[in-house]
């Protein structure tokens, strides 16, 4: 019959401290990784592209970078 706990005979040592280079790594790659984060939020949240103003009517259309169109009421 086999040995069911075949992995019992390896011990493992617990993991040392980082170096401090390690550790430096580590910090830059977070830092550069949140700033790609970052720059991937920034560029999807959505900007108005530009305003239309219509004399008759006294509205203003706002166009936003996606596409919608929302029509801004002036004030009474």
């Amino acid at each position: 019959m086999r040995d069911q706990d075949f992995y019992a005979g390896e011990r493992h040592e617990p993991s040392k401290p980082l170096t401090r280079f390690e550790d430096g790594t580590l910090f830059f790659l977070l830092i550069i990784a949140l700033g790609v984060i970052g720059i991937a939020v920034y560029l999807f949240i959505p900007k108005v592209q530009h305003f239309t103003y219509d004399p008759e009517s006294g509205k203003a259309y706002r166009q936003w970078t996606y596409g919608t169109v929302d029509v801004v009421e002036p004030d009474s």
